[in-house]
């Protein structure tokens, strides 16, 4: 389609083109004039600058160089004041076309683009959207109307449709006759609605006046969302409260209490208070059968010894099976488990709920609460309950072995930190005080550290060489990249012989350099002897064995 209309604009333009050219022609060769029929020219300049913006120019700069090459090949008389004019005037329109065309698509485009995403948002959102003129009749309902309502947009469209519950009506209609007498805005109004099958649902809409430029009042934008799930959840916000109390309260024990052994009796005491439980008890694993620490509360007979026996390994079935599984919760029904167990009457009522303390895979421990006879495990929500407050207690006793742990990094830290200080503090003395040239160059080659010794020996201080690059101080400056390919190749560079320069450009002999890589940098340790008399390898004097005017230097 694009394709098909792209050559029909080509196709007039064409026809265009050869008349302008016929006429140009015939004018110039019949009537000897050169005025009418350039008027013409505007129709193929205006439309293509307005079909193809400024690629368009091409026409009315052809059309121009046309008219004027005309007065040499088919006109016989000079070219014309008009005819200057007119050539340059064709392009001037063109470009103004062009950049007019140009902005017009572009605000169109905008335009475009604008009013698809406001129907891309209007038709995802899960609110409903509708707009209503001054008298209050439907101008504009968002698709989603049949989902939330029941009601197409057809049935919406062109006048008011209540969907108000009876109960809400008076109210509803009070709200809605203020909004177009006084053209205010509004939010959060709730109310019962009722769909086209007669299904109830909670709705709350929210309002807008739309205003005309002299602020006259002209209709009104309404958004309503589906709020039947939030009140139905209040609806049992009462029941939550109840159990949700006990967590809050365990959960402010975990906020407060650091010590691990208060956190599991005041958890105990507080599961007892807050809920009713009868017994209430706590244990500490050290490993995945072994209880370190047990905490109980509510028990008819001896807590104490009730914990010793426990952590002295002598376990009922329930917590030997509890720990085994996998299950978080288990619930065990005295009458029918307990059996002949010796800890069978230490938890007064009828059913015991055992949770697994466990977070991120490890398992810190049990709870064990034991029923009071109004409570019951089956409820769905008190299974939730005591998993979450398990869960909390276990993130909690986490946290302690986290601290613990962090704190005995922090000291060994700081311990490696000082003995780091103290090796620095050395080691800077020594580089410091030493005789000895110690440099740091980057892998770049650039001086980024020169010490006192390197200053004696080479002339440079460290203000002049740092920041440098190293091929200054070596008679061969090639010689820089071959030892930095060694350094970078080996990780080291022991023995290496070569010439360096100082700052006089005099060689300096016998050089003894070491250099090893540390991160993006490398140390290099020279050693350079202030007068050289003797070369063990070339004899008394060296100068057998050295090269002409060329000193030796080892690295």
């Amino acid at each position: 389609m694009v394709e098909s209309k792209e050559k029909y604009k080509i196709m007039v333009l064409a026809i265009l083109l050869g008349i302008c050219c016929v006429l140009t022609c015939y004018f110039h060769l019949v009537h000897s004039t050169g005025v009418v029929f350039t008027h013409f020219f505007y129709i193929p300049i205006i439309l293509a600058s307005l079909w193809w913006k400024r690629k368009g120019l091409a026409v009315a700069i052809f059309l121009a160089s046309f008219l004027i090459f005309s007065h040499f090949f088919i006109r016989a008389e000079p070219v014309t004041g008009n005819d200057l004019i007119r050539a340059p005037m064709f392009i001037i329109v063109a470009l103004v076309t062009a950049i007019l065309s140009e902005r017009i698509a572009k605000t169109q485009e905008e335009l475009r683009e604008a009013e698809e995403r406001f129907r891309t948002i209007v038709e995802t959102a899960p609110s409903l959207l509708l707009i209503s003129d001054a008298e209050g009749n439907t101008i504009y309902v968002s698709p989603n109307c049949e989902k939330i309502t029941g009601c197409t947009q057809e049935e919406l469209s062109g006048r008011t449709i209540w969907w108000v519950h009876e109960d809400d009506m008076p109210r509803a209609k009070k709200v809605f006759e203020s909004i177009f007498r006084e053209g205010s805005g509004g939010k959060d109004f709730e109310y019962k609605a009722v769909k086209k099958n007669g299904e109830l649902w909670y709705a709350s809409s929210s309002w807008e006046p739309l205003k005309d430029e002299e602020g006259m009042f002209k209709g009104i934008v309404f958004q309503t969302i589906d709020v039947t799930e939030r009140k139905r959840a209040e609806e049992r916000i009462e029941h939550l409260n109840s159990v949700l109390k006990a967590i809050r309260t365990v959960n402010q024990l975990i906020l407060a209490e650091k010590d691990r052994d208060s956190l599991l009796q005041k958890a105990c005491d507080a599961l007892i208070e807050a809920r009713g439980y009868d017994a209430a008890w706590l244990g500490f694993l050290t490993d995945d059968e072994t209880f370190a620490t047990v905490k109980g509360s509510g028990f008819k007979r001896d807590v104490a010894r009730f914990c010793e026996r426990v952590m002295g390994g002598d376990y009922p079935p329930c917590i030997r099976n509890a720990l085994a599984q996998r299950e978080m919760l288990l619930i065990v029904d005295k009458s029918g488990a307990c059996g002949d167990c010796p800890l069978k009457n230490t938890c007064p009522g009828k059913e015991t709920a055992i949770i697994r303390v466990e977070h991120t895979g490890r398992l810190f421990g049990l709870l064990v609460v034991s029923l009071a006879a109004a409570v019951t495990a089956a409820d769905d929500e008190e299974k939730k309950l005591l998993k979450e407050v398990a869960g909390d207690i276990a993130f909690a006793l986490y946290n302690m072995e986290v601290e613990e742990a962090r704190k005995r990094a922090e000291d060994a830290l700081k311990l490696s930190e000082k003995q780091l200080r103290e090796t620095k503090d050395y080691l800077d003395n020594v580089i410091v005080s030493s005789v000895d040239a110690i440099t740091v160059v980057d892998m770049k080659g650039i001086v980024c550290d020169w010490n006192k010794g390197a200053e004696g020996i080479m002339g440079y201080t460290a203000d002049e060489v740092v920041g440098t690059s190293n091929k200054i101080f070596f008679a061969d400056p090639e010689e820089a990249g071959r030892i930095m390919e060694t350094v970078l190749r080996e990780g080291e560079l022991k023995n290496y012989r070569t010439t360096v320069l100082n700052k006089d450009k005099k060689p300096r002999a016998h050089q003894h350099v070491r250099g090893i890589v540390k991160g993006q940098k490398w140390r290099a340790d020279w050693h350079c002897p202030r007068e050289q008399k003797y070369n063990k390898r070339s004899g008394a004097g060296g100068a057998d064995k050295r090269r002409a005017g060329q000193p030796e230097f080892d690295i």
